[in-house]
């Protein structure tokens, strides 16, 4: 209370009295407020008043007595502080941002202005109401501690027309567990720059190199973030202290929703409420999980400890704001509304990139599960979006015991372990084990030892990782090129006893090494999310008949309109596996109509359930196969996703052996790679003619399926500055000497080591009668050259043989028919920005119509009608195919292949399917 020394009335003092009126005034009327509470963020007795920095508002109106429903923060200043400080609204609109409240006020005294957030969320810029009645009463802190009774009557009008106003629903109140994510993620993002900034004043380099270790494994693999080694330290450091600030966050706010339940962490929060002292928390944390199966969510690290005084401080008030809310009697809802929001703002900061989305987690989960009896595994359990899931289902059918001692969920990275645990733990589960743990899932065993802490009796259980009856995963995308270490060596162990390349992607080798952990019950299934990159035919294979050789595929789920990941630069599917038998079912591939990212929980099981029923309707197709029409039809160089659509006619022009493979034709190779085209690729002919060559940069905006010169040459040459000298080469020498101290020339000498041949290109040019493009979007074909041309590495050149180079029009007729369009599109899959992934080893594969099955006679006809097509301007392939020239064009091909030219709609169907799926996944 005021004592009228001006020395002595400030914002504490006052601030504290003007409570204490709040709460008399909420005890006399019957308003829609229990509680006033400050002291939540205040500094000790002596400290500055920096309570702008502070987390929460000097008061916080609760509209329970159990402070579990917040409504609105207030701040407090003396007149000295202008009501319309910049600085003082900020912070009380950050504040509120925290709480996820929708009013904040600003008190001085002298004015009390009141913000409620509009309809889209925002704050307004001036205040909504402003109350000015003491404007020329209270102008100095004197004035504020002599007359009480006036700022008084003020505090009543505001209360009541605030209590007015929610009554008229011009706001509504913030409950804790609705409004977790807000706390997690503003905290954050104040915190975490302080942090890193810390850190990076620490003179160790080996922490630095600890740290970048951590982005380069742990963070990469969970973000579409650059890699570490091309990331700035200030970059990677921000990234850790993320991570370090959350996860002390989640450690907060899961021990106080857990301490009615575990006293234990009841005296921890205590200990850290009085003492302020981070380290003796941290041990006191470590000391509890010992007894408890939070290790993943609780532990802490050595380097999570160092982390700044501030930083500290403003954790210690937000364990504050939650231990004076009484949770004793909460509800289970109550409880797993707030993981679930821990969960997803942990999955949105730090993983991002590659969280499963709910619905196709579902999905998995629904389209997998065969039996609910046995043990079941996550082995890249992630963020634990999908062991939640598969919990859920499960709890139908089995005790939560039961499911707890049989869901085993483990990650080779420890960054993901604290939500996973998070994810599968309820309030009925918390004196139940959870089997989460870290493990690389190459190198788990069946039989080998795994080590969780009982809760129940608080010892150490050791436990035997079991055969698993159901395994559903999402298996990183990871490529060749960003592999660990430990990985290489495990990867290279799973492969070459399978047959698969070095180079195969990591999902690969898990998926050969899961064969191991499947336990021998038919009906154990392996259900896993995946690239699409497994999909390729290649002249050595597919990864297809490696998979047959050890599983019997169950079902491959694809979609025909959307891809399942919104950032990721891969195209999904799932894939379900069970073990080898000697007579296996027709594997089922099913195309989804729907887009499954924003289908509701309860329109995925309707789906589900249609799909396992084989209730055919519109939201999927179904076509089926066994493994040997499958290889058959892939015989033609086609990929597994062209079996999506319904190609029966392939397999018609199959067995009538109208085809042939088009390297017995020709030769295929893919373009030059110069690794500095502005050093290398001239606008005209600037050297010598023998020292440069025409050149194709692009196949983009091609107008005819002839190409002529573009204007632009490529230099190449290996001859010495001397050799090109006696040779008369003096227009060579003279753009070498132009372009000598060019920064790509110095990029050449220096990065490369080639010093004094920095002008040699790293590729020779290379040349083709035709050539396509690896990653063709909507335009399928082949275009001829006019003259000998080089070509970019981004196009695949094919080379007539010596024996076919008198039918060069015949053969590029044929390319540019529609049953070779169609096995040209159909050999790759498809990419996220929705075009169609090429390789030139791939297209060594690919069959073309025979033309050794054609008279003299009907090769002219079919020359005769390419006349008639061959200049026409170049359009997507879908409606190429509906133009008047190209469908006589197309039946001229078939009829002398004496093929059924009834087939040529069928045909278009399946090109059009195929390019109108790639075309909406890259839309999507």
């Amino acid at each position: 209370m005021s004592t009228g020394n001006e020395l002595h009335v400030n914002e504490r003092s006052e601030g504290g009295f003007l409570i204490t009126q709040m709460n008399l005034l909420f005890a006399k009327n019957d308003w829609n407020y229990a509680s006033a509470v400050g002291e939540l963020s205040l500094k000790s007795n002596h400290a500055t008043d920096t309570r702008n920095v502070t987390l929460f508002p000097d008061a916080v109106i609760y509209q329970d007595q159990k402070r579990l429903i917040p409504v609105m923060g207030w701040e407090f200043k003396m007149p000295d502080t202008p009501i319309d400080n910049k600085e003082l609204i900020s912070n009380a609109r950050d504040k509120a941002n925290r709480m996820g409240t929708e009013v904040f006020v600003l008190w001085n005294f002298q004015y009390c202005a009141v913000y409620y957030r509009n309809q889209d969320r925002s704050w307004p810029t001036t205040p909504s109401k402003l109350y000015d009645e003491c404007a020329d009463t209270l102008v100095s802190r004197r004035a504020v501690g002599d007359n009480e009774q006036i700022w008084q009557q003020l505090l009543g009008k505001v209360l009541s027309d605030l209590n007015r106003d929610y009554v008229n629903k011009i706001y509504d109140v913030a409950p804790i567990e609705f409004h977790i994510s807000d706390y997690v993620d503003t905290i954050a993002k104040k915190l975490a720059p302080i942090t890193s900034s810390a850190y990076l004043k620490i003179m160790r380099p080996q922490f630095r190199a600890e740290v970048r270790e951590w982005y380069l494994n742990d963070k990469a693999e969970f973000s579409a973030n650059k890699a570490a080694n091309k990331l700035t330290d200030e970059e990677v450091m921000l990234a850790f202290a993320k991570n370090v600030v959350i996860r002390w966050v989640n450690r907060i706010l899961f021990c106080n929703l857990i301490r009615k339940h575990q006293n234990l962490f009841s005296k921890v929060l205590y200990d850290f409420h009085q003492s302020s002292d981070i380290k003796q928390f941290a041990s006191e944390l470590n000391d509890a999980i010992s007894t408890t199966d939070f290790y993943s969510i609780l532990h802490v690290n050595k380097n999570e400890t160092q982390i700044p005084k501030l930083v500290i401080s403003d954790l210690v008030d937000f364990n504050n704001y939650l231990w004076q809310a009484d949770m004793s009697d909460v509800s289970a809802n109550f409880i797993s509304k707030s993981l679930e929001s821990m969960v997803t703002v942990t999955k949105r900061e730090l993983m991002g990139l590659y969280t499963t989305p709910q619905p196709l987690a579902e999905l998995l989960v629904n389209l997998t599960l065969v039996t609910a009896e046995g043990n079941y595994a996550d082995v890249t359990v992630g963020s634990g979006t999908i062991a939640k899931v598969l919990l859920n289902k499960l709890i139908s059918f089995k005790s939560l015991s039961y499911i707890h001692e049989h869901l085993w969920l483990s990650d080779k990275y420890s960054y993901p372990l604290q939500a996973a645990n998070m994810n599968i733990t309820s309030v009925n589960s918390l004196n139940l084990m959870n089997i989460v743990f870290r493990h690389n899932a190459l190198s788990l065993k069946v039989g080998e030892k795994v080590y969780i802490t009982n809760p129940q009796t608080g010892k150490i259980d050791t436990m035997s990782y079991p055969k698993m009856d159901t395994i559903t995963s999402n298996l990183p995308f990871v490529s060749s090129n960003n592999r660990s270490e430990d990985d290489r060596i495990l990867i290279s162990r799973v492969n070459s006893s399978n047959g698969l390349t070095a180079r195969a992607d990591l999902y690969q080798s898990i998926l050969l090494h899961l064969k191991s952990l499947l336990s021998d019950n038919p009906d154990a299934r392996a259900g896993v999310i995946v690239s699409n990159s497994w999909m390729k035919n290649t002249a050595k294979g597919s990864f297809f008949d490696i998979l047959v050789k050890l599983y019997d595929i169950d079902s491959i789920v694809y979609s025909n309109v959307a891809k399942w990941f919104d950032n990721a630069s891969v195209v999904a599917t799932i894939l379900i596996l069970k073990k080898k038998s000697n007579s296996p079912e027709k594997m089922k591939l099913i195309g989804l109509n729907v887009d499954i990212r924003s289908m509701e929980l309860d329109e995925v099981d309707q789906l589900s359930d249609r799909i396992i029923a084989g209730t055919l309707n519109s939201t999927y197709e179904l076509n089926e196969y066994t493994p040997a029409d499958a290889k058959n039809l892939m015989s033609t160089g086609i990929s597994l996703e062209g079996l999506f659509d319904d190609i029966s006619w392939l397999d018609k022009i199959i067995k009538e052996k109208k085809l042939t493979t088009l390297s017995n034709i020709v030769n295929i190779t893919r373009g030059t790679r110069t690794g500095r085209d502005k050093l290398y690729v001239t606008d005209g002919l600037l050297t010598d003619k023998t020292d440069s060559f025409p050149y194709v940069k692009t196949l983009k905006g091609l107008s005819t399926l002839t190409i002529k010169s573009s204007g632009k040459y490529l230099f190449y040459t290996i001859k010495t500055p001397q050799e090109l000298k006696d040779a008369g080469h003096l227009k060579t020498l003279r753009y070498m000497k132009s372009k000598e101290n060019d920064p790509e020339a110095l990029k050449e000498r220096l990065t490369k080591g080639k010093g004094e041949a920095w002008y040699i290109p790293d590729d020779k040019p290379r040349y083709g009668d035709y050539v396509t493009s690896m990653n063709p979007n909507q335009h399928l074909f082949w275009a001829a050259f006019e003259e000998p041309t080089a070509f970019n590495q981004r196009g695949v050149a094919a080379s007539l043989k010596s024996e076919y180079q008198h039918d060069r029009e015949l053969i590029h007729a044929l390319l540019n028919s529609a049953i070779s369009l169609f096995i040209l599109g159909a050999s790759g899959f498809s990419r996220a920005q929705g075009v169609t992934d090429l390789t030139s080893d791939g297209l060594k594969h690919l069959s073309i119509l025979n033309p050794s099955l054609l008279t003299d006679e009907k090769k002219q006809v079919i020359v005769d009608a390419w006349h008639t097509v061959v200049n026409s301007s170049v359009v997507d392939i879908v409606s190429q195919l509906q133009q008047k020239s190209w469908i006589a064009f197309n039946k001229v091909v078939l009829e002398q292949f004496n093929i059924d030219v009834n087939l040529y709609p069928k045909i278009v169907a399946s090109i059009t399917r195929i390019m109108t799926r790639r075309k909406m996944i890259g839309g999507s």
